[in-house]
This record gives C-alpha cells, structure tokens and sequence, in this order.
C-alpha cells in the first residue's frame, strides 16, 4: 500500500498529518452526525429540485432508504431529449460556474429503455453549506435552465 500511495513523488508528512487532525475532528463532531447533516442537506436540494423542475426530471432515488445520498442528479431542461445533449448540458453547468459561482457538476449514464445515453446536472450540498443557500442555488439553477429551454 505504501508503494502504491508514494508512487506520485516523495512523501507528503504535512498531508498525512492534516488528514489524521481532519479524522479527529470528524470524531469530535462525531461521524454520525456529520452524515445525518450530509444528508439532510441532500433531502433539502433534492426536494427543492423537484419543486422547480418536476419529478421526473430526478434521477437520484429518494423514496428508498438504502440508496439515499447527499447526491443529486436531475434533468434542467423541460424537454426530456434534452436528456441527451451533452453540449447543452455542458454548457449549463460551465454557465453556472462562470455567471453564478454556482459549482454544478454534469454526469453521463445508461438508462434503461433509453436508445441514447442520458446527461444530468448533478448537485452535492456539503456540510458546510445551508438550506438559504441550496435554495438560492436552486433558484438560479431554474432561471437558467428556464431561460436555455
């Protein structure tokens, strides 16, 4: 393992340092409540996702449990072939950035059924954001994608 990890150039003791404080902090918080706050923080987007662009433009699963996260993926675009424009995507994603300050990531997937792979804006609230800005985040992620549709 340590080859592995060093093989990138020499050692790094100031990183390995940082990340054995970082961990000691985690358990100060504790790891279960940094990951009930992820994923309330996850909840609060996803609801507001579906709020301005609709049920079914989510494709991260909410209603089960097992297969919750802070991530987000969901379709911007009114149109469902919109779906598969990766230039569209693309460009709404790099707008948000360059306009907003607005860090959404896209993704690309299979879905089953579909003849085209599928394009997603894809958003993950941290810990250290709060519910009034994933709602102002929100809310210009749908003035654009209103505005590019």
């Amino acid at each position: 393992m340590g080859d592995y990890l060093q093989s990138a150039g020499s050692a790094s003791i100031a990183r390995g340092a940082a990340l054995a404080k970082a961990c000691e902090i985690w358990d100060e918080i504790g790891r279960d409540r940094i990951q009930r706050r992820a994923l309330g923080l996850g909840d609060h987007a996803r609801t507001r996702i579906a709020e301005h662009f609709g049920a079914e433009a989510m494709y991260s699963p909410g209603a089960d449990e097992r297969l919750r996260s802070p991530l987000v993926a969901f379709r911007p675009f009114r149109s469902p072939r919109d779906a598969w424009n990766l230039r569209k995507v693309h460009e709404y994603t790099s707008r948000l950035e360059a306009e907003h300050r607005i860090w959404v990531r896209w993704t690309e997937f299979d879905v089953p059924g579909s003849p085209h792979q599928h394009y997603a804006a894809r958003v993950c609230p941290h810990v250290y954001n709060d519910t009034a800005e994933i709602d102002h985040a929100v809310a210009v992620m749908a003035r654009l994608a209103a505005e590019m549709s």
